[in-house]
């Protein structure tokens, strides 16, 4: 898997700790799971992936996972567009 080829290479820099962010948590064939044991050769501190999946919540289930919610910003979003539209 490309991301850890690379997280490998950060840490092999001396890394201390390492972090990770995902907007769209794909991960094929339940790939998710090489983060959640050192196995690989990486120990990743916390990786953030947004709930733009159903899947999203399962995976956070299990640590180094935490879920970053999109509905606040969505909602947000789309009342500060209703309330910006002008009235004809």
């Amino acid at each position: 898997m490309v991301l850890i080829v690379h997280l490998q290479a950060i840490q092999a820099a001396g890394a201390a700790k390492i972090s990770m962010y995902v907007t769209h948590a794909v991960f094929p064939k339940n790939s998710w799971q090489a983060f959640t044991t050192s196995a690989v050769g990486v120990n990743v501190s916390t990786f953030w992936i947004t709930d733009s999946i159903p899947h999203a919540l399962e995976i956070c289930k299990q640590s180094p996972f935490q879920l970053i919610p999109l509905y606040d910003v969505i909602a947000d979003s789309l009342l500060g567009y209703d309330l910006l539209t002008v009235n004809l």
